[in-house]
């Protein structure tokens, strides 16, 4: 069995992909100098490439899409902690599912799914939460009470 058939490689590219999406979901909630984007966007073009070496579940893929949109939502909508737990849901049953066995099955060792969807949902809930949080804020500081000052 060559390496792009065996089941270390797709736990790898499971891992691979895992790490897209939180970059990806990271910088949808805090835009940037684009670091962020362009990571995201390195890591789940790599996954998409270790992906025409597995076989798919394409429902997954779509659960998978899910994601984005619903964080988007979070963004837009009231009752963010529900939209933002949806959304974590969608990434890790997505993800968790998206490679399968020839015969059947999922293809991603239950360890690692379990581990990897544990430490996603701990972190989309800390992580992008409090991105959520400050992205709603009002700002602290009032520049319209700054104009027409003059500095020393």
């Amino acid at each position: 069995m060559d390496f792009l058939g065996s089941p270390i490689f797709t736990n790898l590219l499971y891992l691979v992909l895992v790490a897209g999406l939180w970059l990806a979901a990271l910088a949808i909630v805090s835009p940037g100098t684009g670091t962020l984007e362009v990571l995201a966007l390195f890591t789940l073009v790599t996954a998409g490439f270790g992906m025409a070496y597995v076989a798919i579940n394409w429902w997954a893929v779509a659960v998978l899409i899910l994601g984005p949109v619903i964080l988007i939502l979070a963004l837009r909508l009231q009752h963010e902690e529900i939209w933002l737990f949806l959304s974590a849901a969608a990434f890790c049953a997505g993800s968790v599912f998206l490679f399968r066995l020839e015969e059947g099955g999922a293809a991603v060792h239950p360890a690692v799914a379990i581990s990897a969807s544990a430490v996603t949902m701990i972190y989309l809930w800390i992580a992008l939460r409090n991105s959520i949080v400050a992205y709603k804020s009002s700002p602290v500081i009032d520049l319209s009470k700054l104009q027409g000052e003059i500095g020393e």
